[in-house]
């Protein structure tokens, strides 16, 4: 099935192979009498089961190999959406010798006959996942050639350093850069949460200690999507679940890109310190007392304030400001293109790497 499962007005089931046609033929009556599946062209009848009953009504159709994504023959059979039907049809066409493969199955098919390269593969299997539109676009870019035509191209190491530089971009568009909001309970961390990410989704309560658990959120600055991740305070755990909360917010810290510290303006409190990440440290609650502190972004997360400008300072302190490309340019997006680029750039042997980079099956990225 090549549409998203559930409800919906149509689904798509496809059938690939040299026989896909004559698998199809067994179980679809055409309204047209003596219409042929070979024809071409749309064929509006009904899916029957092995007792005449019908199953569903359908419009199949037999694409040439040239529109093929696996490069074999392909009858498309569009039904009505909903799992009922969708169900009842691939039953059938099993029962008749077809194999049922995810989609993520069709494209590694696709790759195996040829009819794409790793570097396609792994942008369409990325793609469904694109968290912003300009995510979108640069995996549809990549989909559609211009980072395997640019890899072809390479003649020399300064070229293969130039585009291993679009890295930094590429993956943080498929895998996004975590942002972990630290400080010390009712600091306003999760209020600030909230505030960024225009929605109520974490817990907020005048208690301190409300967040125990890592609340987790993304937003797009510019187009390039960011995890925001709420952490439970730090400060002197109250109990075993305080201090479990807090072991988890280490790790979140541990694994973060950025950090945003946040200090209140009504505590003397000071923030957390972080040593050897990006951090942006804030001071909250500007709203309930005017207060500087040096090297402070100033907000107040309850009343919107400074919101915008935090925005922008995580993409600034992603260093990716200034470097979203051209529609229809090369970017690197997965660790193995980058892996790969790197030895070209170091003058390893051209013809195996760009090899490598375009026929290893193995090394391609995949995501669940």
């Amino acid at each position: 099935m090549t549409t998203p499962p559930g409800r919906g007005g149509i689904s798509v089931v496809e059938l690939h192979g040299a026989g896909a046609a004559t698998v199809v033929a067994k179980r679809f009556r055409p309204r047209r009498s003596g219409a042929s599946i070979d024809s071409g062209k749309p064929l509006y009848g009904h899916i029957m089961d092995g007792r005449g009953r019908i199953i569903d009504e359908v419009i199949v159709r037999r694409a040439p190999p040239g529109e093929s994504l696996t490069g074999l023959g392909c009858v498309e059979v569009h039904c009505h959406g909903g799992p009922a039907p969708v169900r009842g049809i691939i039953a059938l066409l099993v029962a008749e010798g077809a194999s049922e493969v995810r989609w993520k199955g069709l494209v590694d098919v696709a790759h195996r006959n040829g009819a794409i390269d790793a570097i396609r593969c792994e942008a369409i299997k990325a793609l469904p996942f694109a968290l912003t539109p300009l995510a979108a676009r640069v995996l549809n870019d990549q989909w559609r050639g211009a980072l395997s035509d640019a890899v072809r191209s390479l003649r020399s190491p300064a070229e293969a350093r130039r585009l291993a530089a679009t890295a930094s971009l590429g993956k943080a568009l498929v895998t996004p850069l975590r942002v972990a909001i630290v400080g010390p309970p009712n600091a306003g961390k999760s209020t600030l949460l909230n505030a960024l990410l225009e929605t109520d989704r974490a817990l907020v309560h005048d208690e301190p200690g409300t967040t125990r658990d890592p609340v987790k959120g993304t937003i797009a600055v510019e187009g390039v999507p960011f995890t925001l991740i709420d952490t439970a305070g730090i400060g002197s755990p109250r109990d075993a679940i305080d201090l479990l909360g807090q072991e988890r917010t280490r790790e979140e810290l541990e694994d973060a890109e950025i950090v945003v510290t946040v200090a209140d303006a009504t505590s003397d409190l000071p923030p957390p310190d972080v040593a050897g990440k990006k951090v942006i440290a804030l001071l909250n609650k500007i709203d309930l007392r005017e207060r500087e502190r040096s090297g402070c972004l100033r907000v107040s997360a309850l009343k919107k304030i400074g919101i915008d400008a935090l925005r922008e300072a995580i993409l600034d302190s992603s260093g990716l400001r200034g470097l979203v490309p051209l529609p229809g340019a090369p970017v690197v997006f997965t660790e193995r293109q980058e892996r790969l680029l790197a030895r070209l750039a170091s003058g390893e042997a051209r013809e195996r790497t760009i090899d490598r980079l375009l026929a290893d099956v193995d090394e391609s990225a995949t995501r669940s």
